[in-house]
């Protein structure tokens, strides 16, 4: 379980490296494999090409078709000077089959696909489809090969995780009572067999190994970050603001007369709020006075109406988005939004660079919910939290130790990383965990116990990561930089298709 209530911000080359992670995401086991042995003689590849022709001919296309020789041996397009099969190519076709929520077994599905796609130059959806895949395979044939020219190579690490990988889908073939065969074919497209989804896994994560090196490699100066910050300051600045709700107060069943009456009702109220709203203060005051009897005690106990630091994602409703960071906007402005069933009153404090530091820091979970576990449970948590870390505090007291401690005992998803979590940003993880992050007297080497409604986590401080509008700004310009290599060196790796070889994709 992650303590991260939402997705981080991503750009667009990491969301695509993630996509690829994504697929590999059950492996867990392992289990040794054996690579493909490919032939190099020319001679031999004519001959198979020519046996299937003649097969195809004898025997009847259906039969050889379900057989997957076809898919296996011709070629359905290639990629620069790489000649790519058709099973290859229904790998990728029906991954995004799978990311359209389309299945290939579902009748539906094949009435779907062969409807009209109204996008200029695709006939149909499955035209538009196939499309999508093979741009995705010629990234990926590109990366992978410009991966082998750098001399990089997939490590024992990845290799462990394809073949953990391919045990879980034989595990998965079992628990369905199928041949491990029919599985892949189902999963993958017709053809696909251990051997070809296995070099189809390690060309994905060569590609993935290459494009992270990439793209971190790109780097920039202040000049240009401050150039990219001033570009889109909205991207990068900060807001403090105070917001308050009030509904139309009716009942369940009201008539159209009754909701009308109670809308007016209640904008008299938020207008009369609106004009006697002075400063943060006094809106919270007034938020108190003029709440429904059921929040006015959240109200009263916490600053309910504050939001402070939030950047502009992270202001959801499109009203409030466009009022709080429209360039006229000042502190100290205020205004009413509509909404449905009640109104909405809005003040700005505050909006400035977003110049505080990210952190980085490792966390060791010991899981204990607050909402389901019992009061054992959670001192049972609590006492091996407290054991663990005075195991690291006895022992060096390292930042390597740590990490060693959270490969061993952490709950959290990032236990392969030793419980690190990297440039962590306001507002991205739960409040008690942030807290301490953000402490200002934190110090590198720190450590301590945090209680949140996940469980018990031993901190750790590493340090402090950079600006976050520094970190925004440099992650804009690398997926900017990286995208710009990705359609150059694309010119490099035409594809074009085989007319014979394509008809088996799909």
């Amino acid at each position: 379980m992650r303590d991260v209530p939402k997705e981080p911000e991503q750009w667009k080359a990491q969301q695509q490296r993630a996509e690829r992670k994504a697929r590999l995401a059950k492996m867990k086991a392992k289990e040794g494999g054996k690579k493909q042995i490919k032939t190099s003689n020319p001679l031999a590849r004519l001959i198979t090409v020519v046996v299937l022709v003649i097969a195809l001919l004898a025997t009847g296309l259906w039969a050889v078709v379900r057989s997957g020789l076809p898919q296996q041996k011709l070629a359905a397009l290639t990629v620069g000077s790489e000649a790519v099969k058709a099973v290859d190519v229904n790998y990728y076709y029906f991954q995004t089959l799978g990311n359209y929520g389309l299945d290939p077994a579902d009748p539906q599905t094949e009435a779907t696909l062969k409807a009209p796609s109204g996008i200029e130059g695709f006939k149909t959806n499955a035209d538009f489809l196939k499309d999508q895949a093979i741009k995705d395979l010629q990234q990926d044939v590109m990366l992978a090969d410009q991966a082998r020219q750098a001399g990089i190579a997939l490590t024992a690490e990845d290799q462990d995780l394809i073949d953990n990988y391919m045990k879980n889908l034989s595990s998965a073939a079992l628990q369905e009572k199928v041949t491990v065969q029919n599985y892949l074919i189902k999963a993958f497209g017709p053809g696909m067999n251990e051997r070809d989804l296995r070099r189809c896994t390690e060309r994905l994560l060569l590609a993935d190994r290459y494009a992270g090196e990439k793209a971190d490699s790109f780097t920039f100066t202040d000049a240009e970050l401050q150039a990219a910050y001033e570009k889109s300051p909205d991207n990068y600045d900060i807001i403090d603001y105070r917001v308050f709700y009030l509904a139309a107060d009716y009942k369940t069943g009201a008539t159209d007369a009754e909701k009308t009456k109670a809308m007016e009702d209640a904008k008299k109220s938020v207008d009369a709020m609106l004009g006697r709203i002075t400063d943060g203060e006094s809106f919270r005051e007034l938020s108190i006075e003029y709440a429904s009897e059921s929040d006015k005690v959240q109200y009263k106990n916490e600053d309910y109406s504050l939001r402070t630091s939030k950047h502009k994602s992270e202001v959801t409703m499109t009203a409030q988005n466009t009022w709080l960071f429209d360039a006229a906007r000042k502190p100290g402005d205020k205004t009413i939004i509509d909404s449905v069933s009640g109104y909405y009153v809005l003040y700005l404090e505050a909006r400035r660079k977003a110049e505080y530091q990210r952190v980085d820091v490792r966390h060791i979970l010991i899981s204990a919910s607050r909402t389901s576990a019992t009061e054992e449970q959670i001192s049972a948590a609590k006492k091996k939290a407290e054991d663990l870390l005075a195991e690291y505090q006895a022992g060096s007291k390292t930042e390597d130790a740590f990490a060693e401690l959270a490969k061993a005992n952490t709950a959290d998803s990032n236990a392969e990383q030793g419980g690190l979590y990297e440039a962590v940003n306001r507002g991205q993880m739960v409040k008690e965990f942030e807290d301490w992050c953000f402490d200002p007297a934190r110090k590198t080497g720190d450590t301590g116990i945090v209680q949140t409604d996940f469980g018990f986590h031993i901190m750790y401080y590493v340090g402090p990561a950079g600006m976050d509008w520094v970190f925004n700004a440099t992650n804009t310009l690398k997926g900017e930089a990286y995208q710009k290599y990705l359609e150059e060196e694309a010119e490099n790796y035409p594809y074009t298709i085989k007319t014979f070889g394509y008809r088996f994709v799909g």
